[in-house]
């Protein structure tokens, strides 16, 4: 019989901008207010949109970033200021992850 191992959850964050620098700012800014324990900054990719009527073809940057879980709420609104984006990409997913690293976010991300 399989047992299934209950594993803690992580919130993960995908956001895209249009630079290096931009998410660059955004992620220092994230980590020294205790917000996410880690970002990964992932190369430029080509983005295919419509926006306002019109087909977009545009460079961007994407971003992966670690969390909490009861953090989403005052994330999602810390990176819509942030952001220079009028209607900027906030996905946000949870994910099953090893429990030391569950711990390490935690402590990352506590005291806010």
């Amino acid at each position: 019989m399989n047992s299934v191992v209950s594993r803690p959850l992580i919130l993960t964050v995908y956001i895209t901008g249009p630079s290096q620098e931009c998410l660059e700012t955004m992620a220092q800014t994230l980590l020294a207010e205790k917000r996410i324990a880690c970002a990964n900054l992932m190369a430029p990719h080509q983005s295919y949109y419509s926006w306002q009527g019109e087909m977009k073809n545009e460079l961007e940057w994407a971003m992966l970033l670690k969390s909490q879980i009861p953090l989403q709420d005052s994330l999602e609104k810390r990176i819509s200021e942030l952001h220079p984006f009028e209607t900027p990409c906030i996905l946000f997913h949870k994910l099953e992850c090893e429990p030391q690293f569950h711990n390490w976010v935690v402590e990352q991300t506590s005291g806010i």
